[in-house]
């Protein structure tokens, strides 16, 4: 049985932005509801209880939700301020956040009774604990460096001043932190942590029990905001290899795992499962290392995007279960606009012409050079399947060009130093971005602010442009927002690849009808929704 949540691209396009430029963050969120009972008393609906098990692919990264380098422990454990259910946005923690008519002032009002895993009262005061906490971080490793100031109004209400004008930053309020709990660490050794009393969050689960690497247990938190789960306890168990979970799932130990588009007839003509699709969300692209010297300049950039057989990778290794992209954001942002772009079309002769312009000879090889350099590449990803059978295709046109491509996979650990560690330390790098809805303006973190992204790209008049997107004029915001498009395609600091769907199956006991599938890597919705069929 699949339930398909994928839309027509048309919709995907027609999404009118949403209202976060004016009073009020969102629709509040229903507490789950409590099991209705037949006339013989056995439950009609979702029942209390059971556990399941999911599979991850990569380790959730570590003891805590703050070092984490997976969003699910910040989605279950931690908590949200709001979640977009669809194109709603749905309020969590919040009761309300409005700002002001220059959009330099967010007032945050939080819900009454909110509470921590270990029953103490979230307040105002743990966000401004949070903004102190992320602000001692370098923006190189996630850190709070645009000069917001955060002030408690009273115990459940603050505000955030900004020194620039941003209606869209409701998005990028911190999410609370227990001060009483995390008060004398130091934020540079937070991910030196190893014991579990600072996983405390106000999420619908409690992390109870990590063996790294192996698993994860989510134990239910009785007192959430948003009602208690229906379940006892989730438990993520990482399985890295794709055909290992596949082999989990077929076996019984684990309920539920995402899939890729090779293994979908496997997986969609079995009854056993329940399989979902949505749009991930995610933009795959790849990124040049433009500090190096054969990568600085745009015409050397440009002729290898023209090498890349964007529609072959996605008919022969996605299985037609993406869309080629051209644009540096993704369909679904409210202010994409491919038509602006240059989408550098797959074409082996104008590439060879472009990197003849650019000072490319060939060698004695066969391999370009210039200035004693040869055009040798190295790509490196984190054990992606679907990059390993795409580089194949990349291999053979490069290779056509003059150009020698080799691809290097390395743990997710080494793969992240790599691209954000003080300096780049790759060539050519496989990357998928997303950012939330309501998120356009953080595209300037990739964009605009070079000493925090892996590439170093760096273009004055793109900055200006991201702030001159801070505006209620929606015809100049999305001026802005187009031409930003344009002149990042003609720098060609990265190479868009391909939107693909997340593909996902559970056995016929998972049910997430209630909780809601959702594309973009957390799984649900609403994790507290999600119940055993009895």
């Amino acid at each position: 049985m699949k339930k398909s949540l994928t839309k027509h691209l048309a919709l995907a396009l027609a999404v009118l932005m949403l209202a976060t430029l004016f009073a009020g963050c969102g629709a509040e969120a229903q507490p789950a509801a409590t099991p209705e009972a037949t006339t013989d008393g056995q439950p009609s609906g979702p029942v209390q209880g059971g556990t399941i098990t999911l599979r991850v692919a990569f380790d959730l990264g570590g003891y805590t939700w703050l070092s984490a380098t997976n969003q699910l422990l910040t989605h279950y454990v931690q908590g949200r301020n709001f979640v977009w259910d669809g194109n709603e946005k749905v309020n969590i923690l919040f009761e309300s956040c409005e700002v002001s008519e220059d959009g330099t002032v967010w007032t945050v009002k939080l819900k009454d009774g909110i509470k921590w895993h270990d029953g103490e009262s979230v307040t105002s005061e743990d966000y401004i604990f949070a903004r102190e906490f992320w602000g001692q971080i370098p923006a190189t490793e996630n850190g709070i460096t645009d000069g917001s100031v955060y002030e408690a109004t009273d115990e459940l209400s603050f505000t955030v001043t900004l020194p620039a004008p941003n209606f869209e930053y409701d998005s990028s309020i911190v999410k609370p932190m227990p001060q009483h709990v995390w008060q004398d660490v130091l934020p540079e050794k937070r991910n030196d942590i190893t014991d579990i009393k600072y996983s405390i969050g106000c999420g619908p689960f409690k992390l109870t029990e990590i063996v790294p690497n192996e698993y994860y247990v989510l134990e239910r938190f009785e007192d959430y905001i948003g009602g208690a789960p229906y379940l006892d306890s989730i438990v993520f168990r990482v399985i890295p290899d794709a055909e290992a979970a596949m082999i989990a799932l077929e076996s019984g130990q684990v309920d539920g795992t995402i899939y890729d588009a090779n293994q979908s007839t496997r997986v969609e003509q079995n009854s056993a499962y329940i399989t979902y699709s949505a749009p991930s969300g995610t933009l795959q692209r790849l990124d040049f290392n433009t500090q190096l010297a054969k990568f600085s300049d745009k015409e050397t950039r440009q002729a290898i995007a023209m090498l890349v057989n964007k529609e072959a990778i996605v008919n022969q290794v996605l299985r037609g279960e993406a869309v080629a992209s051209y644009s540096c954001f993704p369909m679904a942002d409210p202010y994409f606009d491919d038509s602006v772009v240059n989408k550098y079309e797959y074409d082996i002769d104008a590439a060879k012409e472009l990197l003849a312009e650019a000072g490319w000879t060939e060698g004695a090889d066969g391999i370009l050079e210039r200035d004693g350099e040869r055009l040798s590449i190295e790509l490196i990803s984190p054990g992606v399947s679907e990059i390993e059978k795409a580089a194949l295709i990349m291999q053979e046109d490069m290779k056509k060009a003059g150009i020698e491509l080799t691809l290097k996979n390395v743990d997710f650990s080494q793969y992240f130093d790599a691209l954000y560690g003080a300096e780049p330390n790759f060539e050519l790098a496989y990357q998928g971005t997303g950012m939330a809805k309501g998120m356009t303006s953080n595209w300037k973190y990739i964009y605009a602010m070079p000493a925090a992204v892996p590439g170093r790209y760096e273009n004055p008049e793109v900055t200006a442009l991201f702030e001159k997107a801070a505006t209620k004029d929606e015809e100049i915001k999305r001026g802005a927002y187009s031409e930003i498009q344009r002149l990042v395609s003609i720098d060609c600091p990265d190479i868009p690849l391909y939107e693909g769907n997340s593909l996902y199956a559970t056995n016929q006991s998972v049910n997430f009808d209630e909780a809601k599938f959702d594309g973009s890597g957390i799984i649900v919705v609403y994790p507290e929704k999600i119940f055993v069929n009895q």
